[in-house]
């Protein structure tokens, strides 16, 4: 007979049977779609140079977003705003939906082709899965949207980009690839339709804490407008109480067999 501490295979047999409790385990963390619905925006219209930011609570426990809107960098030159906007609607954009808000973006003029607005969404918590849609980016004879410098910032702080998904006959990737990635409308669509819709998704596998893009006009320069859609999400989960002491409780164990055997 074996003594107890030197049974053969008796601690990997123990351990292995730990690890698959603690893989089987549940965790918490399921898709979460943040809509804009908690409030209006009430920040005004950024000028040329400033960036305007306000802060949009989420669902009831889960993160909230910061969306921060810079008119052209900290250029004296840059968009015309439409009267009352940046605005929240479910009328204007509608992305082909009926009565859901989108956060409406509307200019009446850029100074040039390469001057943009850059939005950045913020979370106050990581999350994971995030996927948003902009309605409405398409071409007209007095204005080209273009989407470029789309990117997000992961938990470890490198930029990733996005996985871009066009409506084919009124917006494509006009060129780049990953992080160089832009994006332009090639025909006029309806406003209350997804004919001029584009999904960027920043993958299942990568946990960011922020996304980022630029609007501009690569046309002639007239009145342009798109909207931000609700964004899907998934919460990174908290450790389950079950498997925080089943990890604790697996510790105690490969301490005490070590110690048992004088490692």
């Amino acid at each position: 007979m074996f003594p107890r501490n030197k049974k053969p295979g008796g601690r990997s047999i123990l351990l292995k049977s730990l690890m698959l409790l603690c893989l089987l385990t549940p965790l918490s963390g399921k898709a979460t779609v943040f809509s804009w619905t908690s409030g209006a925006w009430n920040q005004g219209a950024p000028t040329p140079g400033q960036t305007k930011t306000q802060t949009f609570a989420g669902v009831t426990g889960q993160p909230s977003v910061t969306v921060a809107i810079n008119n052209n960098g900290a250029s004296t030159t840059g968009a015309a705003w439409s009267n009352g906007y940046p605005q929240i609607n479910s009328t204007f954009k509608t992305g082909g939906l009926n009565n859901v808000q989108g956060f409406q973006l509307y200019v009446t003029s850029e100074p040039n082709t390469t001057s943009y607005v850059k939005v950045t969404l913020t979370f106050s918590a990581a999350v994971s899965n995030v996927s948003f849609t902009l309605w409405d980016v398409d071409y007209s004879t007095t204005f080209q949207d273009s989407i470029q410098q789309i990117s997000a910032t992961t938990v470890s702080g490198s930029t990733i980009a996005a996985s871009i998904t066009t409506t084919a006959g009124y917006n494509v990737v006009s060129s780049g690839s990953g992080l160089s990635q832009v994006v332009t409308g090639t025909a006029t669509a309806t406003d209350n339709t997804a004919n001029g819709n584009v999904v960027f998704n920043f993958g299942a596998n990568n946990i960011i804490t922020s996304f980022t893009f630029e609007y501009l006009d690569t046309g002639a320069l007239g009145g342009q407008a798109i909207a931000i859609s609700p964004i899907t999400y998934t919460p990174t989960p908290e450790v389950h109480p079950g498997l925080a002491a089943c990890l604790a409780c697996a510790g105690v164990v490969v301490f005490r067999k070590f110690r048992s055997s004088g490692v």
